[in-house]
């Protein structure tokens, strides 16, 4: 007998998330059956008058040794896109999801990052470092510097170029700062509707 659906790590970390911070809400999350059309988890609202579709995507947190960051490292997350016919970044762009989640999980603290951004704002971020090939990998390392958190993309980074980030972390380039992405789920708020802030 075939399995109809299979869900993974990171997507039930992402629904289990969604049901803890919309409990007063009435959000129910759908998984769709056994045919990949790059939805992951579907969350509607109340009436069912609104939807969000998220891809998820998921990665274990890395500690990486002899790293100047890694003294201010929460979580470090690893990912590969790829596409056959086309760059990465254009097939992210192309998702019929409404929102993309990248979810890393700490095993030292037992705690998971999100970071979530439309698809077609993630491909562009990605072009705008340079990933433009039919492969791209990315690094997600969440810092606390001067106790401010910040979500920084961190692949290539050379050791000066960290070490500069530790000294004046207001001063990273644009391109490798997501930390407004990070636990962003004002944007889930407004596609479902929701006008009071969840935590």
């Amino acid at each position: 007998m075939k399995t109809l659906f299979t869900i993974h790590g990171g997507e039930w970390l992402v629904g289990e998330e969604v049901e803890r911070r919309y409990k007063g809400n009435d959000v129910t999350v759908w998984v769709p059956g056994s045919k990949d059309r790059g939805i992951d988890l579907l969350i509607t609202n109340n009436t069912n008058g609104k939807s969000v579709g998220i891809q998820v995507k998921f990665s274990k947190s890395y500690e990486k040794t002899s790293d100047p960051l890694e003294e201010f490292e929460r979580s470090r997350g690893w990912w590969k896109f790829s596409a056959r016919s086309t760059s990465a970044a254009d097939k992210i762009s192309q998702s019929p999801a409404d929102v993309w989640v990248l979810v890393w999980y700490n095993f030292k603290e037992k705690e998971c990052d999100f970071l979530i951004v439309e698809p077609g704002v993630l491909a562009e971020r990605f072009k705008a470092l340079g990933r433009s090939s039919n492969v791209i990998y990315s690094y997600m390392s969440v810092l606390s510097i001067a106790g401010n958190k910040y979500c920084i993309e961190t692949r290539s980074m050379s050791k000066a170029q960290k070490k500069q980030l530790l000294e004046a972390p207001e001063k990273c380039c644009s391109e490798r700062e997501w930390t407004s992405f990070l636990s962003a789920w004002d944007q889930i708020d407004r596609l479902l509707g929701i006008c009071e802030p969840v935590t």
